[in-house]
């Protein structure tokens, strides 16, 4: 079973360092720099709202739900170590955040990069695209409606 702990601003470095880890093909495909990147984590990471994924002893990545506005929360900083990837851990994870969110009747909306492989997954769970935008789409699961 996942654990969530709590992540606090010491956890910023390596939470960094898995994102640009896992993010590596997406940045490199959209020919974005990697220091443009950790000005935007910088700016987006509330620790507040940010969990370390744990599977026994195991960190194995971290996700984030930000309160947003209108009924609607955002899905952030969703990142499975890649040794980790394709256990089945991020889709738990994921049904476990939509849970939460129908228990709360808030819908997710989250955004990602254009091509990106995770786009599949949250497609499974329900989500929709709602919006495009050069490099990234924004999708929507509606569950307060």
């Amino acid at each position: 079973m996942i654990a969530y702990v709590q992540a606090t601003e010491d956890d910023f470095d390596k939470l960094l360092a898995l994102r640009t880890t896992v993010m590596a093909d997406d940045f490199k495909r959209h020919e974005i720099d990697v220091n443009r990147t950790k000005y935007y984590f910088a700016k987006a990471f509330q620790p507040q709202y940010t969990s370390i994924l744990m599977l026994e002893n195991n960190e194995i990545g971290c996700v984030s739900v930000q309160p947003g506005e209108g009924g609607e929360d955002e899905l952030k900083h969703f990142y499975l170590y890649p040794r980790f990837q394709g256990y089945g851990y991020g889709t738990e994870v994921l049904k476990r955040i939509i849970r939460e969110q129908r228990k709360n009747g808030r819908n997710l909306t989250l955004h990602v990069f254009k091509g990106s492989e995770a786009i599949p997954l949250y497609k499974k769970h329900g989500f929709n695209v709602v919006e495009v935008g050069d490099f990234t789409e924004r999708l929507r699961l509606s569950v307060a409606e």
